[in-house]
Order: C-alpha cells, then structure tokens, then sequence
C-alpha cells in the first residue's frame, strides 16, 4: 500500500483523533521525554501551525519526563501571542496557554531557546 493510501485508509475511520501515518512513523529519535505507555505522538522538540492533534489545549498524557513518575505532558498553545523560549525553556501553562516562564514555570518545553514560537502554534509541555 503506498503512504498516500496509507493515509487515506486511516481516514476513513471518521475521526479526528487519528493523524496521517507520517506523523507517527519515524527512521529517528526525537530529542526530549515521550508519552509513558502506548500512546503515540507526543514529540517534545515539534512545533505545529495547527491542532492536527484535535485535542483541547490542556489535554494530558503521562510522559517520561523528570526523574519522578506522573509527570504529564501538556497539549499546549501560544494562544495570541508569539513565545520566545527562555534559556531553561520554563513556562506557566492555564488551560493549555503556556507563555514563558524562566525560573519559575511549573512546566518546560524542549523546543531549543530562543526559538521563536508562532501566535497560535501547538506543541507540548512536560512538567517539571
């Protein structure tokens, strides 16, 4: 089966819930912490221009993240304004919004600092 009827079969489960095949697949390793258990597609150094995810910002998966079990990652958004990420890539999160947060954040993103992410962009948060 070609990737392009790869997904096309994988849509036709009528939901959104599930993505196009190329975003689960990967030949690499990601840099940072992953989802704890089976589910796929949490990637901590990506970031999104859309909520191909179909979760709320706010949505939770256990992650690998901290040397603690229970952390969670975060389905996150810049919401209206652009991030910068800080050095420590620290940031608050309320209802899945993250702005940046050196030092004191209660959550951090492994996207590297100084990165500038888009107004309206998603990608994840891991608490700390």
């Amino acid at each position: 089966m070609s990737q392009g009827n790869g997904s096309a079969a994988i849509g036709l489960a009528n939901t959104n819930k599930i993505g196009t095949i190329g975003q689960y697949v990967q030949d690499q390793t990601l840099p940072g912490p992953g989802a704890e258990g089976e589910y796929i597609g949490v990637q901590a150094a990506s970031i999104w221009s859309y909520n191909w995810l179909g979760e709320d910002p706010g949505f939770l998966v256990p992650s690998t993240s901290g040397v603690a079990s229970g952390k969670n990652a975060q389905w996150s958004t810049s919401g209206a304004s652009p991030i910068t990420v800080p050095a420590d890539g620290r940031m608050t999160v309320t209802a899945g919004t993250a702005v940046a947060a050196s030092g004191t954040g209660l959550y951090k993103s492994f996207i590297p600092a100084t990165t500038v992410i888009p107004a309206g962009s998603f990608f994840w948060t891991f608490e700390v």
